[in-house]
This record gives structure tokens, sequence and C-alpha cells, in this order.
């Protein structure tokens, strides 16, 4: 864990020690979580069991250009997602009318954190300055309160987008997906979070006035 945050802090310097810096916080208004398998809380006595995901989300990202050349930029980032919360819902199956109760639930907090590297493609024919936007990296797989005795390994991040600019601010909207996997009982269960975010930020130039 000691290291997943000195990586953390060491890209942190190398952004903020750039000439540029591009800094937001986006509201995730659509989210899906999945895990490949619910068979680790299988007791033998709950037949039935659904993900309940939290509505919203937020998150804080940092990325600096390292390449500006003509229509293409390419650069690093960082984006710390705000912990979100889970709900596991256990259904249980009654004989006598056939139906499904609720029977237990279970919450969990999970978080990831990507680094990636961003590429952008200015879009010239735009009468506005519109930004196609593509990240590829790696993030981390956190929680603070795991369902079950489980390890969490980190996995491949990647996000889709669009941004538009006003001045030295920026509205964008992003589709990304996160990946990772929890080591439970012996088994690997991959793990996947899926979410479309609002994106408002700023564009800061060292140096200028």
């Amino acid at each position: 864990m000691a290291i997943k945050y000195m990586c953390l802090f060491v890209l942190f310097v190398l952004c903020v020690s750039l000439s540029a810096i591009d800094v937001g916080v986006k509201y995730d208004f659509i989210r899906q979580y999945h895990i490949s398998s619910l068979d680790f809380l299988n007791d033998g006595y709950y037949d039935r069991k659904v993900i309940e995901n939290d509505k919203f989300g937020y998150s804080f990202f940092l990325e600096c250009p390292v390449v500006d050349y003509k229509y293409l930029k390419a650069g690093l980032g960082i984006e710390y997602q705000y912990p979100r919360t889970n709900t596991i819902i256990s259904y249980s199956y009654n004989d006598w009318d056939y139906h499904y109760y609720v029977s237990r639930y279970n919450y969990y907090d999970y978080n990831f954190i990507p680094v990636y590297v961003t590429n952008r493609l200015n879009l010239p024919f735009s009468t506005v300055k519109l930004e196609l936007l593509c990240n590829l990296g790696y993030n981390f797989y956190l929680s603070s309160n795991r369902l079950v005795d489980s390890d969490l390994e980190d996995g491949l991040y990647c996000g889709v987008g669009i941004n538009l600019y006003y001045k030295n601010a920026f509205a964008r909207i992003i589709y990304e997906v996160d990946n990772g996997i929890m080591d439970a009982d012996t088994k690997e269960y991959k793990v996947r979070n899926e979410q479309i975010g609002l994106s408002l930020g700023l564009n800061l130039v060292k140096g200028s006035e």
C-alpha cells in the first residue's frame, strides 16, 4: 500500500512541476459496478443476490500535457475517485407463496485511483474548441470495508470523452471503465466499474497573467 501512495505522490509532483496543468472535478451520474460472481457470499441459505449501486459519485483529477504537436496533445493524468458505497441485497425464497423476500444487507466501500496517459485530438473544423479525449492506464483498486477477507489486485483503466473549452475553462463528458480483481476463498473474482461523468475544470498555465 505504501508503494502505491509513493508512486501517486511522485506523479503528482511531476505534474505540478510542468508548465501547464488541467484540474477538475467530475460528477458521475451513471455508474454500474460488476463482480463476476457472488459465490463467495454463498452460505447455503440465501437464494438470490444483487448489487445495488450508489446513484452517483465524485472524482477529482489532475492532468498535465507533455507533448503538444499541432492538433495532438499527450500527457499524464491522475484521478481520485471519492469512495463509494455499494449494497449487496440477499433474498430468500418462500415456498409458501413463491416469492423472494429481502433477508440481509451487506455494505462495503471501494474506490479506484487511475494513473494514465491522456491523448487529445483537437477538431479544427468546429466553430468552438472541441477535443476528442482518450485515456489509457492503470488503476489502483482500494477498499476500506471489504465484504469478506480478501486481497485486491489492481487493473487496467480506460476512458473516452469530449472536451469543450471556453477560454481557460472546460467542460467534459467521459465514459470510463475501471478493472480489478478480488481474491477470496482461493478464487479470483473480476471487478469492473463503468461510469459516465460530467466534469468542469480549469487550464492553469504557469507564468501567464
